[in-house]
């Protein structure tokens, strides 16, 4: 008979406790690979999803941000229409009195500087108009304050001639009083105050050196058409005197 073999019991136990390990192993890489592939699942279907709900927020933000200028524009039409219809203020009578008494001073004070600027000005020309009583009156000079005045005095009138011109020479009187309206004329032409004022002195000195002669310097008709050259003349005249 064959003899029996002996079992080691240890080398059984180690072989068991590998099949166990392996069994467990396998289990596990089965496990972890059932995980992996549920966690790549589940990521995909994440970022789906967020990219969804990132969407919907900018949605809802923007309508949002119009619900806020929507609100702010029917804000602004409230506080607009608010405006226009504001009340007038109602003007009571005491504020009607008011603004007549205002008015009234106001007139009167108007008056009163028109009154101060009348008077100051009466004043002034009293003091500038007074006439000198110490020098002795001179025919032959004209002694006006204003240049229609030193043309009324030049005008020559026919009870104020000569009496030769008076009783004789009726020529040379009617050509007298016709220079006498030329020299007027020709004092019409000048184009300011200077102007005019050389042609009283030209005529003064003309009136110094003989009251009527000077009218016998012009010669020919009363013609309106001869002022101009007459009047350049007399220009001339005053050049000459200046220089």
């Amino acid at each position: 008979m064959s003899k029996k073999k002996a079992v080691n019991s240890k080398a059984e136990a180690a072989n068991a406790r590998k099949c166990d390990a392996k069994a467990d192993r396998i289990s596990r890489e089965a496990r972890e690979k059932e995980d992996q592939k549920w966690r790549e699942a589940e990521g995909s279907k994440s970022r789906v999803a967020k990219k969804r709900e990132e969407e919907a927020e900018k949605r809802a933000e923007a309508a949002a941000r119009k619900m806020e200028a929507r609100r702010l524009a029917e804000q602004e039409e409230k506080d607009l229409e608010k405006t226009l219809k504001k009340p007038v203020k109602k003007v009571t009578e005491a504020e009607l009195l008011r603004r007549k008494e205002e008015q009234q001073a106001a007139i009167l004070e108007e008056e009163k500087r028109k009154q101060s600027r009348t008077a100051g000005e009466k004043e002034y020309e009293k003091m500038i108009l007074v006439s000198n009583s110490n020098c002795s009156r001179d025919d032959s000079v004209i002694d006006a304050n204003t240049i229609e005045e030193a043309i009324a005095q030049m005008t020559v009138k026919e009870n104020t001639l000569p009496p030769v011109m008076n009783n004789k020479h009726r020529e040379r009187k009617i050509n007298a009083t016709q220079q006498s309206k030329k020299g007027n004329s020709l004092m019409r032409l000048a184009r300011d105050d200077e102007e005019r004022s050389l042609l009283m002195d030209v005529r003064r000195i003309n009136l110094d050196k003989s009251r009527f002669e000077y009218h016998e310097d012009f010669s020919g008709e009363f013609e309106e058409d001869s002022y101009e050259d007459d009047y350049r003349s007399m220009k001339i005249n005053i050049m000459v005197i200046e220089n």
